[in-house]
């Protein structure tokens, strides 16, 4: 969480 709710479902599918 860096920009606090902007990583989510999207930060886990693209660092998955």
């Amino acid at each position: 969480m860096r920009e606090g709710k902007r990583i989510t479902i999207v930060d886990i599918l693209e660092t998955s």
